[in-house]
């Protein structure tokens, strides 16, 4: 009677181990990009109407797209949200000392794996 070989039900898992990763990351057309991390789907720069940067720390952010409303958080110096949603967004920007800041049909379309990020910049102009 043949004696299994010891070594070979590891090498086998060890195998399989490598079949699931590499499918993670490539399929038959060639390598994919997909990643565990979220992507933002809209991504806010704020500046003066000069062109000077401005924290977003006390700024707030919306974007609607029909029944669905996605909170715009501080994120360093940028508003970002939307996480992995495509749509056509309404996305209204306010930060105090400043007058609101509307910007219509901002467009987040979707990836094979995530979405394409709408960058945009937010010109403010200050309250009189």
């Amino acid at each position: 009677m043949s004696r299994p070989r010891p070594g070979l039900p590891i090498a086998a898992c060890i195998a399989l181990g490598w079949v699931a990763l590499l499918s993670a990351c490539y399929d038959l057309a060639g390598p994919r990009a997909c990643t565990l991390e979220a992507v933002a789907g809209i991504v806010i720069d704020l500046r003066t109407e000069s062109g000077q940067a401005l924290t977003a720390v006390d700024a707030t952010g919306r974007a609607v797209d029909g029944a669905l409303i996605a909170n715009l958080e501080p994120f360093f110096d940028q508003l970002i949200g939307a996480w992995e949603q495509p749509g056509t967004f309404v996305v209204t920007v306010e930060k105090p000392g400043f007058e609101p800041w509307i910007r219509q049909d901002v467009r987040v379309e979707p990836g094979e794996c995530h979405v394409t990020p709408a960058r945009l910049e937010a010109v403010l102009s200050p309250r009189p």
